[in-house]
């Protein structure tokens, strides 16, 4: 299969096209095919293709690919899959370094399990001391609009900012 053509099959309807393409994606994917595979995810309604498309983004081994994921997360578009995409970002284990404050929003407006699964990228960090410190006033600009079931975290967020700086 070529690039072409798994773009192709990501527009299809008929599962084990879709399947196809993406296990495509998964071994040869390029950061276009990325982004069509995560568009699927927010529209699909087909259990085995989510499934698929998790996974996916779970497995990512390219840096590179850090990028896609961040910027979608900024996109209201996929508000609705902006938890998927969270947990997968964690569990992938890319470097987000430079998209922290993408991640600092999600763990200020979202839910505590969303807000847990940002806090857990920003965990992962390999921060550099300028970095921690953005993060770390950043976070404080938004502490007024962090929910009291979130003030714990937070705390935690901002101490572990605050060692990354030393």
């Amino acid at each position: 299969m070529t690039e072409k053509e798994a773009l192709r099959q990501l527009d299809e309807t008929a599962e084990q096209a879709l399947l196809e393409a993406l296990e495509f994606v998964r071994e040869e994917g390029s950061n276009k095919l990325l982004l069509k595979s995560i568009h699927l995810l927010a529209i699909t309604e087909n259990k085995q293709v989510q499934k698929k498309c998790i996974k996916l983004l779970e497995d990512l081994k390219e840096d590179a690919s850090a990028q896609v994921l961040a910027e979608t997360l900024d996109q209201q578009e996929y508000a609705s899959i902006h938890p998927m995409l969270l947990s997968a970002c964690w569990k992938n284990g890319r470097d987000f370094s430079d998209y922290l404050s993408v991640f600092i929003h999600h763990f200020v407006d979202q839910p505590f399990e969303t807000a847990f699964d940002a806090f857990t990228v920003i965990e992962q960090q390999p921060l550099s001391p300028n970095q921690a410190s953005e993060a770390l006033l950043e976070l404080k600009e938004q502490q007024h609009a962090i929910s009291q079931e979130k003030e714990a975290l937070s705390s935690q967020l901002a101490k572990l900012l605050k060692s990354r700086i030393h």
